[in-house]
């Protein structure tokens, strides 16, 4: 069995897939949970949510491009995982193989992070990108 895991640390991020999605504040629509929650609406409230104006003629809301399109894309992503099996030479010698070996590997298995956009390990601008698939092959080794 082994196990590869991936780390990286202090890496920003600009989030242009949240910055896109959550830019409909003229029309009050189109908002994840998430900014709708967090959204700014009373005189004195903390939040990185600016608030949703539509009547205003020079609104620029949440379609203003700010820090808080810049995220944290620190991660641990346990990258790959193989399992191999040999399979026994009393059992492979009835069948009159010289050996075998069973495998399994998977990629992409789990990511741990705060990063909202798709994929924290890309650099730069996330914008458009899709995330990294997840995958599992498996297989039979046979020396004859």
């Amino acid at each position: 069995m082994s196990v590869f895991l991936q780390a990286q640390f202090g890496n920003t991020i600009v989030n242009n897939n949240g910055f896109f999605v959550e830019r409909a504040g003229a029309a009050e629509t189109n908002y994840t949970l998430r900014s709708y929650d967090r959204r700014w609406t009373t005189p004195g409230q903390i939040t990185d949510q600016p608030r949703f104006i539509s009547s205003e003629p020079n609104h620029r809301g949440m379609a203003s491009f700010s820090s808080r399109n810049y995220e944290d894309a620190s991660y641990v992503r346990l990258k790959q995982v193989s399992l191999s099996y040999a399979l026994s030479n009393n059992l492979l010698s009835k069948i009159k193989v010289r050996n075998a070996k069973i495998f399994l590997q998977a990629v992409n298995l789990a990511t741990i992070t705060g990063y909202t956009g798709y994929d924290p390990e890309l650099t730069g601008a996330d914008l458009g990108v899709f995330p990294q698939g997840k995958m599992l092959t498996a297989g039979i080794q046979i020396g004859l």
